[in-house]
């Protein structure tokens, strides 16, 4: 399969066409372009001041929590693997108990009458 390469101002013109027009499919079927490139030039202008930006105004520095925050997570964290655990095992254990109970029901047959009961 062929790869068409658009030059940059045929790119522009139609994300300028498609901007005044406000339909940018029906700009891309005049132009016998997929619809779905040029939506796809369009938010890529979009975020052109982003590409553009220096290299240091993209790094974000890393999040580290203060000490009583990082209590207060790991606190939560352990309550919800605790809250975790319970659910695995209402979900593995309970059903395997109630089983269980039906299996006891089921043995236990009733007296026919007249029968004696031991």
């Amino acid at each position: 399969m062929r790869r068409n390469r658009y030059p940059k101002e045929l790119k522009e013109q139609l994300i300028q066409e498609a901007m005044e027009a406000g339909n940018a499919t029906q700009v891309a079927r005049r132009h016998g372009i997929d619809p779905k490139r040029l939506y796809y030039w369009i938010r890529e202008s979009q975020h052109k001041g982003f590409q553009e930006a220096p290299a240091d105004a993209k790094q974000t520095a890393p999040y580290v929590p203060s000490a009583q925050e990082f209590k207060r997570l790991e606190s939560e964290n352990i309550a919800l693997k605790k809250l975790l655990g319970e659910k695995t095992l209402d979900k593995h254990v309970l059903p395997r108990g109630a089983q269980e109970n039906e299996n006891r029901i089921c043995r236990i047959t009733p007296h026919t009458v007249g029968e004696e009961r031991s």
